[in-house]
C-alpha cells in the first residue's frame, strides 16, 4: 500500500525534524568547554589550578555553569571548591593591574555579588588573570611570581561554600567591566585532559 503525505501531514514531519535537529544543537553545545575537541583544547591557555601542590579540590561551579558562569563573555571561570584560609598561587608570573577589597561582607546572598574582594594580575602575554573570595596583602604594582602565595580564600561577596573563583580575561580591555568582556578557556595542566569539569574532583598536581 503507497503511503500518501498530504500538505498538513508535510507540515509536522518538517516540524518534528526541525525541533529534533534544535534540540540535538542545543544539547551538543551545551557546555562549549567540557565539549571541546582536542584541535580546540590545543588553543586553549595552559596554566596549572592556582592552589598548592597536593590541595584536594571539586570544581563546584565550570565553565559556562548556570549559576553564575553563563552570562555572554564571561562563561570561562571555575569555582574551586577549598577550605577558607587555603593559599591561592600566580598562575603565572606577572604584575597586580587591580586589588579590590571593599570589607563590605558576604554570603549566600546576591546582594553581595559586586563586593567580592579580588585581586588581578597581568600576565607577560597581555591576558590577565582574576581571582574572587580571597583577602590579599598585594598592593597594584608588585610583581609575583609563578607558584607564589598571593592571597588566601575567604568569605566576601556573594559566596554560598568556601571556593576560589578564577578566571582570565583576554587582555586589560576585556575586563568583566567592559562591554567588551571576554575570558579564555584553560587547559589546567595535570588534570586529565585538561579540562576542568563541573562536580569532578582533583588532587593539584
Amino acid at each position: 500500500m503507497e503511503t500518501v503525505i498530504t500538505p498538513n501531514r508535510l507540515r509536522w514531519i518538517v516540524f518534528i525534524t526541525v525541533t529534533v535537529s534544535m534540540t540535538s544543537c542545543i544539547t551538543n553545545s551545551a557546555n562549549l568547554y567540557e565539549t571541546a575537541k582536542p584541535l580546540q583544547i590545543a588553543h586553549f591557555k595552559q596554566l596549572p589550578i592556582p592552589l598548592p601542590r597536593k590541595t584536594i579540590t571539586t570544581v563546584r561551579q565550570g565553565a559556562f555553569g548556570k549559576s553564575s558562569h553563563n552570562e555572554p563573555g564571561n562563561q570561562y571561570n571555575w569555582d574551586f571548591e577549598t577550605p577558607l584560609g587555603t593559599p591561592v598561587v600566580a598562575a603565572e608570573d606577572g604584575v597586580v593591574i587591580d586589588v579590590w577589597k571593599p570589607n563590605r561582607g558576604g554570603g549566600c546572598d546576591a546582594a553581595y555579588a559586586a563586593v567580592a574582594h579580588n585581586i588581578k594580575i597581568e600576565h607577560t602575554d597581555g591576558t590577565v588573570a582574576q581571582y574572587v573570595h580571597i583577602d590579599t596583602p598585594l598592593r597594584s604594582g608588585d610583581r609575583v611570581a609563578k607558584g607564589q602565595t598571593i592571597a588566601h580564600t575567604a568569605v566576601n561577596g556573594w559566596i554560598c561554600y568556601p571556593h576560589l573563583h578564577f578566571g582570565v580575561y583576554a587582555s586589560r580591555n576585556n575586563l568583566y567591566s567592559s562591554p567588551a568582556r571576554k575570558t579564555l578557556p584553560i587547559y589546567f595542566l595535570g588534570i586529565p585532559d585538561g579540562i576542568a569539569r563541573e562536580g569532578d574532583s582533583y588532587i593539584v598536581p
